[in-house]
């Protein structure tokens, strides 16, 4: 078997013998094309093509749009597309139209012009073939309209819109626009068959689409003049509304100065806040100190003097320091003098009065203390009034402010789009009187000399390339779809079973009696050879055979399995002792190979019945030992199953080197079958160019074959010459005398 990558790997060597066996179809088909396609070209009516060049330059990129300034080229490319779509708008061609007066031109006017039923129509104008065929009348999806075609009404009744409409189609059919390379520039192609008339429709279109431009242009300016000052009336309107109503708000609210009463009473509040601030820490403050005196009653004033809040009064700590050094004084005094001393009564006197001033000062202090909290107090609650009030004050003020600054921001808004548009209308009307297109004309149409279409000699090779191609890729898929077998090559190839040899196609047809005595009559030495080296392939096949028994069959009838197994039994017959049975019961032929002459000639049948002994069963022809079918069996199947036939090529084995039997087709029948299990080796042979693979591998697939039973394939009525020839591989080359001849053994 063949490795995956060989089966993979393309042939080319197969290729070009493919395309070498069919070269002749591959060079008439292409022929065959280039010569219509050459005469279609000329009987169809050359078209010129008139070029005129103008230039679109994008406008201007707007400061405005980012997008713009940074991808320029994308805004161009976008511009150019968009004109190149305008130049072959439908209105643009209807004003070419009406400006060059083509609906009376006998070129385009249908009323002027007579149909030619003779004139093909054009490959890519499918509508004229369909109407060409009539398909409107046999195919029943296809309609008058769809064939689009002005002759489909007469033209006495053409309307006038038709006409126009007719004319306007040819011409937009007829114009290409195309951009000169990443330039500006815009080649504009009228085909037509009139050449005047194309290079007047290319200047024309140029004319009216510049002329279009410009009154678009103005069209624009002065509609954008009417909008704007529309709009200006209304802005102006809306400006003094705007006006009116602050205006109105200001004498309503009695506002003289509201910035001036908002920030006065912005600082008033800031400073009773503060005010406030310092109170309420004064408040504090007597808080803590009232606190400390609050617990304590008046007739206790000596504990009042530990309170901080009294003892900190600098006449309560002078009065203080007086009444200890009174008392030290006493205290000295009553260690010198008695109670009623003079002395020492002056000075429980002086400590009794600096005691009594201690005590009044105490009490001051206490009442000072209790009157600055309550003052605190009162301060404190005033100024968080006054600070409420403020606060109302400042905001009604605020809300006063922020009505009138939107009322204010109003009246600006209304004002700066009044004066932007009033503004932008002095520009457009400045410059609506010098209105200016960004195209114009770099060259115009000039008269086209020779025609562009049709390209007879490039239409001519293209076609003939692609019939080549075609050509060529039918002879593939043919050789490809072929499953017949044509060569050993090819057998070997399809079939993957051993080839015993070929049998040569006869120069001349020969009926079966001439081609089943080819080698007995030795006309053919070629053929002889063959044969010798099937017998050859034969013997080496099964040399170590005690019984030699030879099938011959086939696939089908007609392959020559009858004349291959004579021919073979024929070249046996020289070197052994041969015997050849007619083992296809069912039509037997040997009686008319052998010109047996008698009626009922005794044979195969008989001697299975046991009527005729072998000896009168068989009849010697040629050297030959033949075994023929006798009389037709009503059953052959259930003769060559039965015993009585096995026992009889037992007998024969022993009396012939060599039995040769002739079995039915094995596609046909199923005596092949049975006859497969008596003999020792089969021959199958196989028709060249006529029988196909897959036959020839389910006959041999049905046959209960052995291991190394089939001793090969017969390839009979091969074409030597053209199997060399065409690369079948036929592996045998048998030249006219063959090798025998050749090396004289013939001789």
């Amino acid at each position: 078997m063949r490795q995956p990558a060989e089966d993979e790997r393309i042939d080319l060597h197969r290729l070009w013998i493919t395309i070498y066996r069919y070269k002749w179809s591959i060079i008439i088909l292409p022929l065959l094309v280039m010569m219509l396609v050459w005469l279609y070209n000329g009987t169809l009516t050359p078209i010129y093509r008139a070029t005129a060049t103008m230039l679109v330059e994008p406008p201007s990129e707007s400061i405005g749009n980012i997008e713009e300034v940074l991808n320029p080229e994308s805004r161009n490319q976008s511009y150019l597309a968009t004109q190149f779509q305008l130049l072959g708008s439908r209105s643009l061609s209807e004003r070419v139209v009406e400006e060059l007066n083509l609906v009376r031109h006998p070129a385009l006017d249908p009323r002027q012009q007579e149909r030619d039923d003779g004139r093909l129509p054009s490959p890519t104008d499918w509508q004229g073939w369909l109407e060409l065929v009539s398909a409107d009348e046999w195919l029943p999806f296809v309609t008058p309209q769809m064939l689009g075609n002005q002759w489909q009404i007469p033209l006495e009744e053409l309307t006038d819109d038709q006409v126009f409409g007719s004319v306007v189609a040819q011409v937009r059919g007829a114009i290409t626009v195309e951009a000169r390379g990443e330039t500006s520039l815009v080649d504009i192609n009228v085909e037509h068959s009139n050449r005047r008339l194309a290079a007047a429709i290319a200047n024309g279109l140029m004319a009216a689409y510049i002329d279009r431009q410009l009154s678009a242009r103005l069209e624009m300016s002065e509609t954008a003049t009417n909008w704007m000052s529309g709009r200006l009336e209304d802005l102006r309107a809306d400006l003094e509304a705007a006006e009116e109503r602050l205006q109105s708000h200001r004498e309503r609210e009695g506002i003289v100065d509201l910035g001036g009463v908002a920030r006065l009473s912005a600082e008033g509040l800031t400073q009773l806040n503060a005010r406030l601030v310092e109170a309420r820490q004064r408040l504090a403050e007597a808080e803590n100190r009232f606190e400390q005196i609050s617990g304590v009653p008046d007739a206790q004033w000596r504990e009042l003097l530990t309170t901080s809040a009294v003892r900190g009064e600098s006449s309560v700590a002078q009065l203080r320091a007086e009444e200890v050094r009174a008392a030290s004084r006493v205290e000295q005094l009553a260690e010198r003098y008695g109670p009623k001393h003079p002395a020492m009564q002056d000075a429980e006197e002086e400590l009794a009065v600096t005691t009594q001033n201690l005590r009044t000062q105490v009490q001051s202090v206490v009442a000072t203390i209790r009157r600055d909290y309550e003052l605190a107090q009162v301060n404190v609650r005033s100024l968080e009034q006054a600070v409420a009030e403020y606060g109302d004050r400042t905001r009604d003020s605020q809300a006063k402010e922020f009505t009138v600054n939107q009322l204010e921001r109003e009246v600006q808004v209304a004002r700066t789009l009044y004066e932007t548009f009033l503004s932008r209308l002095r520009e457009i009307s400045a410059v609506s009187d010098v209105e200016q297109v960004n195209a114009e004309v770099v060259d115009p149409a000039m008269l086209p000399s020779t025609p562009v279409k049709p390209k007879r000699l490039r239409n001519t090779q293209v076609s003939g390339v692609l019939a080549l191609l075609i050509a060529v890729g039918f002879a593939l898929l043919r050789d490809q779809m072929n499953n017949r077998i044509v060569g050993t090559g090819d057998a070997e190839e399809k079939l993957g079973l051993p080839i015993l040899g070929v049998m040569p196609l006869q120069s001349r047809k020969l009926d079966l009696q001439e081609t089943a005595r080819i080698y007995i009559d030795k006309v053919d030495r070629a053929f002889n050879e063959a044969v010798r080296t099937i017998r050859t392939g034969v013997v080496l096949s099964h040399l170590d055979e005690e019984r030699h028994i030879v099938l011959v069959t086939s696939s089908l009838p007609g392959e020559g399995k009858t004349s291959t197994a004579v021919n073979l039994a024929a070249a046996f017959s020289e070197t052994d002792n041969i015997l050849l049975i007619e083992g296809d019961m069912r039509r037997p032929s040997f009686r008319r190979l052998f010109d047996f002459d008698q009626p009922e000639i005794a044979g195969l049948a008989e001697a299975v019945a046991g009527d005729v002994s072998l000896d009168e069963a068989i009849h010697k022809v040629d050297g030959i030992a033949v075994l023929p079918c006798g009389r037709m069996p009503p059953n052959p199947l259930e003769l060559l199953s039965s015993q009585r036939f096995a026992d009889m090529l037992e007998t024969l084995c022993n009396r012939y080197d060599r039995i040769i039997i002739d079995a039915p087709p094995a596609q046909v029948v199923s005596d092949p079958l049975v006859l497969t299990t008596l003999s020792t080796s089969v021959v199958y042979v196989v028709k060249a160019e006529s029988t196909a693979a897959p036959l020839v591998r389910r006959g041999v697939n049905r046959l209960p074959l052995a291991d190394g039973q089939l001793s090969g394939i017969v390839i009979n009525q091969l074409n030597i010459a053209k199997s060399s020839r065409y690369g079948y591989g036929a592996g045998y080359r048998y030249g006219e005398t063959g090798y025998y001849d050749y090396y004289g053994y013939s001789r």
